[in-house]
């Protein structure tokens, strides 16, 4: 790790849940060429607030580091989840699946279908740990990490977030 791999570490680790604007970040020989995204860390659950969760280095050397990117739930029927958080969601959506929502803020029927089809895919990861086979549509404890990992994914960063423990599952319904 260079020198301006380190300082990027410590000012994650310093900064990472205080600069609403920073989850990707690349840094060449001038110092930081790019910042894009928003920093919404879980400041509960597996990860902890400020924590740096991915860290890689592309082709020239140059640190690209890559944070959770959600760290609300959404629910059918209820008002769990901000605008941002949506329009956050429906962005990944279409730019994992090709979903092509409409970027709304609205948690409705379209973005619930496009979720039910993430959750699908993804089922292994977001379903099995419920014991569940069909879809929910809520943006909930394992929809959100899955996310969390394959938007860092598609940056080219491997997000480490543990799975969640069977003591850690909290049904929706009871929150």
């Amino acid at each position: 790790m260079n020198a301006k791999s380190a300082k990027l570490l410590v000012l994650s680790l310093i900064l990472g849940s205080f600069l609403p604007f920073v989850s990707y970040a690349q840094y060449g020989s001038g110092g930081p060429i790019g910042l894009f995204g928003a920093v919404t860390v879980n400041p509960t659950g597996p990860v902890s607030a400020g924590q740096v969760l991915g860290v890689a280095t592309d082709a020239n050397g140059n640190t690209i580091t890559c944070v959770a990117r959600f760290h609300e739930y959404a629910m059918k029927g209820r008002d769990t989840a901000g605008v941002q958080t949506i329009k956050n969601l429906q962005e990944f959506l279409n730019e994992y699946q090709n979903a092509n929502l409409p970027i709304t803020g609205v948690y409705g029927p379209l973005t619930i279908a496009a979720l039910n089809q993430f959750q699908q895919t993804n089922s292994s990861d977001v379903l099995a740990p419920w014991n569940l086979t069909a879809p929910t549509g809520n943006f909930y404890m394992t929809t959100r990490r899955k996310a969390n990992i394959e938007y860092c994914r598609l940056r080219g960063v491997n997000l480490d977030i543990p799975m969640f423990t069977p003591n850690q599952l909290i049904p929706w319904s009871s929150r």
